[in-house]
């Protein structure tokens, strides 16, 4: 179990570890590692362990991951990723190739997913048809 002294510093360590865009500062981000190597060395990995984790999951927040069947041009990951910034702030764009999905796009941006795959459309009629 963690103290809650230990919990507010990773909070507001992760917090710390992102400009006022949200990117990456990774000069603080190796100010703060230093800091968790100075605790106690339980306490240092336990800090370093959630401190990754949680930077992770700040860093997916604004990672747009488009999956899609087939590789895609630059200009048509382009014009996704412009039209999702209208709606959600982007730092990262990753492409995934998944030839199971047969066609369409799915498109994550944090917990946030479209999915306009043939694969979800043939689960959704699937669904439908067994009620």
């Amino acid at each position: 179990m963690i103290n809650k002294r230990l919990r507010i510093l990773i909070e507001k360590s992760v917090g710390e570890s992102f400009n006022s865009k949200g990117e990456i500062n990774e000069p603080k981000i190796a100010e703060i590692i230093k800091v968790f190597k100075k605790l106690p060395n339980v306490d240092a990995i336990v800090a370093l362990g959630l401190y990754g984790k949680s930077l992770k999951r700040e860093i997916n927040k604004t990672t747009l991951e488009i999956t899609s069947p087939v590789k895609l041009s630059a200009t048509k990951i382009k014009n996704i990723t412009d039209t999702a910034k209208k709606s959600f702030q982007i730092n990262q764009t990753k492409t995934v190739l998944d030839s199971s999905l047969l066609g369409g796009l799915r498109i994550k941006i944090g917990d946030v997913v479209f999915d306009d795959t043939v694969q979800n459309k043939i689960e959704q009629m699937r669904g439908a048809i067994n009620g």
